[in-house]
């Protein structure tokens, strides 16, 4: 989930560069990226950038581009521009993508889409002892053999706290 706000002075000059950084580290992953990129100038239908727009603008759709994400979001979220994205790696991984009400008084509207994600369920079976084919007579021959105030004296010694109080 993305904000990419157009404030330099809270964001820091970076904030472009660190978004591109993101696309190429997460590129050919199982990925979605959704959220508000505030880059209005960007026509997604033709895949292009306005004269107008800043380097910034013309770096995140060559990110996009050279990434190979599929951008989803096709109609407006605000007023006339799409500023709202759906970016995969994957185009079947996002269908149905449609535009819904403002959410109280936001001033976008909602996004509401299909994820397509399948996950491999494994169920590991309960372990399931069968105490009545325990070797009973062995375990207590071999707990009759053990010399348990020598091994007490041995762990106590072994943790520090041995005194003739104990065992």
């Amino acid at each position: 989930m993305c904000y990419r706000s157009a404030n330099v002075s809270i964001v820091g000059d970076q904030n472009n560069n660190k978004l591109v950084e993101l696309l190429n580290v997460m590129r050919g992953k199982h990925t979605l990226i959704m959220g508000d990129f505030n880059y209005p100038v960007i026509d997604w239908s033709s895949r292009t950038v306005g004269a107008s727009a800043s380097s910034d603008c013309k770096s995140f759709l060559d990110g996009v581009e050279d990434c190979f994400y599929t951008q989803h979001v096709k109609a407006p979220t605000r007023e006339h521009a799409v500023l709202d994205l759906v970016l995969t790696h994957e185009p079947d991984l996002v269908s149905e993508v449609s535009i819904s009400d403002r959410l109280g008084t936001s001033d976008h509207n909602m996004l509401l889409f299909h994820l397509h994600h399948n996950t491999c369920v494994t169920q590991k079976k309960p372990v399931c002892r069968n105490y009545l084919k325990g070797d009973y007579d062995g375990i207590r021959s071999h707990l009759k053999s053990v010399d348990w105030t020598r091994t007490c004296k041995e762990q106590l010694l072994i943790a520090g706290q041995y005194s003739r109080s104990y065992c």
